[in-house]
């Protein structure tokens, strides 16, 4: 296995509300950053009982993305996850057209 180092301007600890926002500004103006969290997804306790990727409409396609969705979009580069665990099925939440 090959070590792999890389070298962070701002590491965030915790992908909860001020976590995400921390590393999104620190992205946007230019600082390689390193996003961690313990937990199985990001959003912290924003994310209890909301549908984390948005909704889709009754056709099936995405009327809202959601902080998530760019972060799962983003880690699909460094083969990371690209999907949430399994939860309860209101994780998904149809929406009106």
């Amino acid at each position: 296995m090959t070590e792999r180092r890389e070298v962070f301007d701002v590491v965030v600890l915790g992908a909860g509300a001020a976590g995400i926002a921390a590393v999104i500004a620190a992205a946007t103006n230019g600082a390689n950053t390193l996003l961690i969290d313990a937990g199985p997804m990001p959003g912290g306790e924003s994310m209890s009982g909301t549908p984390a990727l948005g909704c889709l409409s009754s056709s099936g396609e995405w009327t809202v993305g959601g902080i998530a969705r760019r972060l799962f979009e983003q880690c699909a580069e460094y083969d990371g996850p690209t999907s949430m665990p399994p939860t309860q099925p209101s994780s998904v939440v149809p929406c009106p057209n």
